[in-house]
């Protein structure tokens, strides 16, 4: 106590890196779960000095767990999202509200006026540069699926939270593609409650995806969101909040082709032991997003055909923290968005 007494700034740094410490360790299933941690050591309060980089402050946590603050009812309820047997679930069932069922797109096959091409197959390979056709299959009346080189991403734009800054950093797309993306990133802080992520040109104040989709046109739009909107309210609620940004950038961009892309799965570990975070979770807000695709404008993507196991799980040798993937395989997921490329005819 003689030391603390003689030596108050001591004092001062000790309670305040307790405190740090505390808000960082109750924030790493909240606010701060998005925070990749280091490779080695690290400090306790590292999330939060991490996240404060990010611009996501202690009392975020406060504004996101009122409703009010959140807009049209919105609440937080991670523990209670989550019915306990999820396997006894009907999937086809949500909140008392049917979702129709629905098959993921898959390469031979697309629906049509309420029906189904039958599989059509093409012999002869090729690729995609630019808007060059080559070796496709027949989806819809102006669409085709096909193999695309890098270049196809000249006019698109990727929307998303931690998953899709990975892609900007270790996709070696950023010289092509536009990245509207920051982690913790949600649906309904894109139109609804918009934050203002997208740096100008100019240099003006950062402006949010409303305004910049308003400035610029794109060929192709991209977005993954979904898993930092598990503890919000339902599938059926997320849905209806992703079908209304789907329509306002159909109107800010009526020539792009939009991708939604699947929530990405988790792996097995996160999977078994998390009640919020796992992947019959992940599957039951998927489903309304393939309700959302015309596979005219809109076009469903289930990423997870690529990054999954035979389980159904992120593999886990390609993801360092069960959630994100490592660097080297950022290349599989840009892979698998240039073998399911749309082409206007």
């Amino acid at each position: 106590m003689k030391i603390f007494r003689g030596c108050p700034v001591l004092l001062m740094l000790l309670v305040t890196g307790l405190l740090f410490s505390g808000i960082s360790v109750k924030g790493e299933r909240g606010i701060y779960r998005d925070i990749p941690a280091s490779a080695g050591y690290e400090p306790a309060c590292a999330p939060m000095m991490k996240g404060i980089h990010e611009g996501i402050y202690p009392w975020s946590a406060a504004q996101d767990e009122d409703p009010e603050k959140k807009g049209d009812g919105l609440i937080r309820a991670a523990d209670a999202a989550v019915l306990p047997d999820l396997e006894c679930l009907n999937v086809g069932t949500v909140s008392g509200s049917e979702i129709p069922e629905a098959e993921s797109l898959s390469e031979n096959r697309c629906e049509e006026d309420g029906g189904s091409l039958s599989e059509n197959t093409v012999k002869d390979e090729g690729s995609l540069s630019g808007n060059e056709t080559a070796g496709t299959e027949s989806l819809s009346g102006n669409a085709v699926f096909c193999h695309a080189e890098e270049d196809y991403f000249d006019d698109a734009l990727f929307i998303g939270d931690s998953r899709t800054v990975g892609l900007f950093e270790y996709g070696h797309i950023e010289d092509r593609a536009q990245f509207y993306a920051q982690t913790s990133l949600m649906i309904y802080e894109v139109m609804e409650n918009p934050k203002a992520i997208v740096k100008t040109d100019d240099e003006r104040e950062s402006v949010t995806v409303e305004e910049a989709l308003s400035e610029k046109q794109f060929g192709k739009i991209y977005i993954m969101l979904g898993l930092n909107e598990m503890g919000f309210g339902t599938p059926e609620s997320f849905g209806k909040a992703y079908g209304a940004v789907i329509s306002r950038i159909r109107e800010l961009q009526p020539d792009a082709v939009i991708y939604i892309q699947s929530i990405m799965h988790v792996a097995s570990e996160k999977n078994e032991t998390d009640p919020v975070y796992n992947n019959a979770n992940i599957d039951l807000r998927n489903r309304p997003l393939m309700q959302l695709a015309d596979n005219q404008n809109v076009f469903y993507l289930d990423i997870n055909e690529a990054l999954c196991d035979e389980t159904g799980c992120l593999v886990s040798d390609w993801t360092f923290d069960q959630v994100h993937l490592k660097a080297a395989y950022y290349q599989v997921w840009k892979d698998y968005l240039l073998d399911h490329a749309v082409v206007r005819q």
